[in-house]
């Protein structure tokens, strides 16, 4: 069947489930523009800016667990969305950019000389979001587009997740395109983004040390929700009867009322969740990168006496030299906890008869946590003298919102 490429384009990320995009019109991406604005599953939200596109799909992923897609012409409007990409990189957030380009005949490569620019607003995109994004590819022929959106998603999606960036020349955007005959993506081109297998004597050493455990903590990072793994988390949690301390990118790994929830450590953190941290035995962490702002900068003395195990799809993060690790596990979250509710239960672990027994434990995390509150009543006191305080306003507005 002959198509149009842009419309072959919108096709592609509305089969994949990528049907929100974020865009700001341009005329070096208009056929784009214009199929996925006329594309019957896709819903296109224009933006004032490019910055704010790729800041947007980052919180649409965040919030629904789907990718999302921008659209940005060429030149600055590219460049303008390189802040939120970057913010999907270091997040781990899955977004698909597609950008307009000069066209080829006017292009720099067609000079065959190294000058700067020669087409309308040129500049190389994918030269500088490389180091940024999981795969940035521009597309020189049309019948290579299936093969390339194959991929990007694919690698956007798997492994540890990220941006990735297709440029797409204006001529190529609106030339047609025969799509029987489109080379297809093979996976197997990427085995780093295939999930990787989890040894058995893992689970049970795992286990083993949660079980003999006296103090233990359980530590989710944001990996946690972007593996669909945050119900599963919570239930892990409660078969383990571990106290759980979470981190800025986690805050909702766990209801703050939960008995096992304990507090926030790192440097935004609160003192109960920091005391919990410090003076455990055994640290779990899930989907965390552990970036400074949560171990500190003195890596030698955070969770000082815990035997730390340490998971995370990617096994560079878990081999960072500053970062002392007992037991890496290099894991897709899900994947984990599924075989660590499994390996409890099957040694007879329940919500009631949790794994841990350390009880006395878990109440000395419920009381910091109750008396280290970061909304004290001394945090009210103002009000009696007609002022307000930020932490009493933010704890009313909290608790005024619907669930």
């Amino acid at each position: 069947m002959r198509q149009k490429v842009s419309d072959y384009i919108a096709d592609f990320l509305a089969g994949a489930g990528v049907t929100e995009i974020f865009t700001v019109p341009g005329g070096l991406a208009m056929h784009m523009n214009d199929s996925f604005g006329h594309h019957p599953k896709i819903h296109c939200t224009y933006q004032h800016h490019e910055q704010a596109c790729g800041m947007a799909a980052e919180a649409y992923a965040r919030y629904s667990g789907k990718m999302a897609g921008v659209c940005v012409t060429a030149g600055p409007a590219a460049t303008n969305a390189v802040t939120g990409v970057l913010g999907c990189w270091m997040s781990s957030i899955p977004m698909i950019v597609l950008s307009g380009q000069t066209r080829t005949a006017t292009s720099i490569e067609s000079t065959g000389l190294p000058v700067r620019c020669r087409g309308i607003q040129e500049c190389e995109i994918t030269d500088v979001v490389r180091p940024i994004t999981k795969y940035a590819v521009k597309i020189r022929e049309a019948d290579s587009i299936r093969y390339h959106l194959e991929r990007a998603l694919h690698l956007a999606a798997n492994g540890r997740p990220g941006p990735v960036w297709i440029d797409v020349p204006l001529d190529i955007q609106g030339g047609s395109i025969e799509t029987d005959d489109l080379k297809a993506y093979d996976p197997a081109e990427d085995p780093e983004a295939m999930r990787p297998e989890i040894p058995a004597e893992i689970i049970s050493e795992i286990l083993k040390r949660i079980a003999n455990a006296e103090r233990p903590v359980l530590f989710p990072g944001f990996g946690v929700r972007m593996a669909g793994a945050h119900d599963a988390f919570i239930e892990m949690a409660e078969i383990l009867g571990v106290p759980v301390a979470d981190g800025v990118s986690s805050v909702d790994a766990i209801a703050y009322d939960h008995p096992l929830y304990t507090g926030r450590c790192g440097g935004t953190g609160d003192r109960a969740g920091n005391f919990a941290v410090q003076n455990s035995d055994v640290f779990f962490s899930i989907g965390c990168r552990l970036s400074y702002s949560q171990t500190g900068f003195k890596t030698e003395s955070w969770a000082r006496e815990a035997f730390k195990i340490i998971a995370d799809i990617d096994r560079n993060e878990i081999m960072k030299a500053d970062l002392r690790v007992d037991l890496p596990v290099v894991s897709d979250a899900m994947d984990l906890i599924e075989k660590v509710i499994a390996g409890a239960k099957a040694l007879g672990a329940t919500k009631e008869e949790p794994l841990n027994k350390s009880a006395a434990w878990r109440d000395k995390c419920r009381y910091w946590k109750e008396t280290y509150r970061p909304v004290s009543d001394e945090h009210y006191k103002v009000l009696e003298e007609g002022r307000t305080n930020i932490y009493a306003f933010y704890n009313e507005l909290s608790d005024a919102l619907p669930e």
